[in-house]
């Protein structure tokens, strides 16, 4: 680079990434056949006041020093220098080259701490104003909001994404594991000792998810570098990176995306567990200072949001044990579903909603995304078509590639839980010998009878509604919820005195909820009296 070659003389000299450090440090050789002095380095520091403490200690020496400083550190630089080092021997500097590209406050640093500007010169050059921070995407959920099917394509086209520079970490779909093993930014920053144990991390949890942040982070610099000036001068040999996470020979790893809805349910918790995860999102938002956060967090209407959640905790499912044995033996019932949510709407007892997220999340990050997944876009994109072409940068190749491909089936569908709830009845009511069948076999063989045999779905059944005044309460808070979310839907209209077009659109959606009886269940003292199923249970 001309501008280095231009320097005579220096001091001390700041880069900012490993890339440039090995290139200065090569006319730092030059300069010492020159001037006939010693040139040393120190770096990558791995605490910055050790950095400046060799640094001072040779200035003396008429040692010239070239130190890398990782943007991890700038916060301790920015610490160290203004209320340590202001009466140190950093005013007999004479000249200081601060050479960066992104952060260009570590010329404002330096210029703070200085003693005597009129005798020390500083010479800056920000070598590329397009050059940026290397993007992190965290998908937070919350779930049931597609959370499933987001996954299950980032880890289908993950190589794709590679090729276009983005590395995905987080839930490996079908397998449900995070990608490379990755430490879990929620579970180590509040439960360290827990995540310790689970995920068989030494020596500490936290320790570990810093520094493979850093080491992310650092190769994910020197590849902006490379392919800017790849572009800038095609003759320019570019760096590749040389991380374990990168041997397919494809192109260097610049952003990252993590997806795991278990982030934004445990930074969002309430209640007792509220100061530590305040604390542990603190932490982890300190980690990852340097990047350029992007959170994105799923939205679908809040009625929608209760059934589904409901329909999760209460779902039959090997791993949940009292789920899978009959209420005599000590097993769960399902209650009805009109008992998660009180007369104002709100559930009871749950997972943070959208709003709730975006609240949380916004208070540590400036850049947070909320997209609908029933309406992601104005032009008729699907969900994961605008996840891939709207929201990630340079997702060119994995975003042609969903393009042409077919919206796949929908993921992690609910069951019915009315089949079940008459199976437990019918067994309390000893209509049938419970040594013979399992829970879930029995609420599968009353499924298949009732929609196989009888041609009827659970809506055929005598059911079980809440009043009409406590899903209105319902109706009124998603209302409510959505123009907080997205109040450019509602703002035009209202202020004509008018309902806004969004606002019956959610009308809408939930006049078709009621007609499916989406908050309905099985009349279970009516069915049981019927004849038809007294037999159907005692021919078991």
């Amino acid at each position: 680079n001309p501008f280095l070659h231009s320097i005579t003389r220096f001091d001390l000299m700041v880069v900012e990434n490993f890339d440039l450090f090995i290139r200065c440090r090569k006319i730092c050789n030059t300069w010492q056949m020159r001037e006939h002095l010693p040139c040393g380095h120190v770096g990558p520091p791995q605490n910055i006041c050790h950095a400046l403490q060799i640094f001072l200690h040779r200035m003396d020496k008429k040692v010239q020093v070239l130190t890398f400083f990782p943007s991890s550190d700038f916060l301790s630089i920015r610490y160290m220098m203004i209320r340590r080092l202001r009466h140190t021997r950093i005013m007999k500097l004479s000249t200081v080259v601060c050479f960066f590209a992104l952060f260009p406050v570590i010329g404002q640093i330096l210029s703070v701490i200085s003693l005597n500007q009129n005798e020390t010169s500083f010479i800056t050059q920000q070598t590329n104003t397009k050059r940026r921070k290397p993007i992190l995407y965290i998908h937070v959920g919350p779930p049931k909001t597609a959370t499933t099917s987001i996954q299950s394509t980032l880890t289908h086209h993950k190589n794709e994404l590679l090729e276009n520079g983005i590395l995905y970490l987080g839930k490996s779909i079908p397998r449900v594991k995070w990608v490379d093993n990755f430490p879990h930014p929620a579970y180590c920053t509040m439960y360290q000792q827990f995540s310790e144990r689970s995920q068989k991390i030494t020596p500490t949890c936290v320790d570990v998810l810093n520094q493979t942040l850093v080491q992310y982070y650092s190769e994910s610099v020197r590849s902006i570098y490379a392919n800017d000036e790849k572009e800038e001068d095609e003759g320019l040999e570019s760096h590749k990176i040389t991380s374990t996470h990168q041997k397919t020979g494809q192109s260097s790893v610049r952003d990252i995306i993590m997806s795991c809805e278990v982030i934004g349910i445990m930074f969002s918790s309430s209640g007792r567990e509220r100061e530590r995860a305040e604390t542990a999102l603190k932490l982890f938002a300190s980690m990852v200072q340097d990047w350029d956060v992007r959170i994105i967090i799923g939205y679908r209407p809040y009625f929608d949001f209760v059934t589904s959640e409901f329909n999760e905790q209460w779902e039959i499912k090997p791993k949940k044990r009292k789920m899978n044995i009959w209420p005599k033996s000590g097993g769960k019932r399902v209650p009805l579903i009109q008992s998660s949510f009180d007369s104002n709407g709100k559930v009871k007892k749950g997972w943070s909603f959208s709003d709730k997220m975006l609240e949380v999340f916004s208070r540590e990050f400036h850049n947070v995304t909320v997209f609908d997944i029933t309406k992601p876009s104005q032009d008729g994109k699907n969900l994961v078509t605008y996840l891939f072409c709207d929201i990630l940068e340079s997702a060119q190749k994995a975003c042609e590639k969903i393009a042409t491909e077919e919206e796949g089936e929908r993921k992690n569908v609910a069951q019915p839980l009315d089949y079940d709830m008459l199976a437990t009845a019918a067994a309390d009511n000893n209509l049938f010998n419970l040594t013979k069948f399992s829970r879930l076999k029995v609420g599968q063989m009353i499924q298949n009878y009732h929609e196989n045999k009888l041609n009827l779905t659970v809506q055929d059944f005598p059911l079980k509604c809440p009043e009409v005044e406590k899903t209105e309460a319902l109706l009124r808070l998603s209302i409510a919820k959505e123009r907080k979310l997205f109040p450019e839907r509602y703002s035009a209209e209202e202020n004509d005195g008018l309902n806004s077009r969004a606002e019956e659109r959610l009308r809408s959606l939930f006049e078709k909820r009621m007609d499916k009886k989406a908050f309905c269940n099985i009349d279970i003292e009516k069915v049981l009296k019927d004849q038809t199923w007294i037999d159907f249970f005692e021919s078991l």
